[in-house]
């Protein structure tokens, strides 16, 4: 059951809940359009967002990273949805 929060948007008829790349799209979409609030809540200035981020090393497909922040070309903060 989806409990309402006044005044915040219903986004679930932009994105479906079954699906993580739009979730993880729209978040990276949301944090370019104002990073402020994030970067006060990590207290960090990151200065690049990545979508599906390969980690150094061997990985698989699966290991990719929703969202990587960098600041300065350096990993930040790594987000997973």
């Amino acid at each position: 059951m989806t409990v309402p929060v006044p005044g915040m948007p219903d986004l679930s008829y932009l994105v479906p809940a079954s699906n993580e790349n739009r979730w993880s799209d729209l978040l990276a979409t949301l944090i370019t359009i104002d990073p402020e609030p994030l970067q006060r809540l990590l207290g960090l200035d990151f200065d690049t967002i990545e979508r599906e981020a390969i980690p150094p090393g061997p990985v698989r497909k699966a290991d990719r990273l929703d969202v990587l922040l960098r600041a300065g070309g350096a990993a930040a903060a790594a987000i997973e949805v």
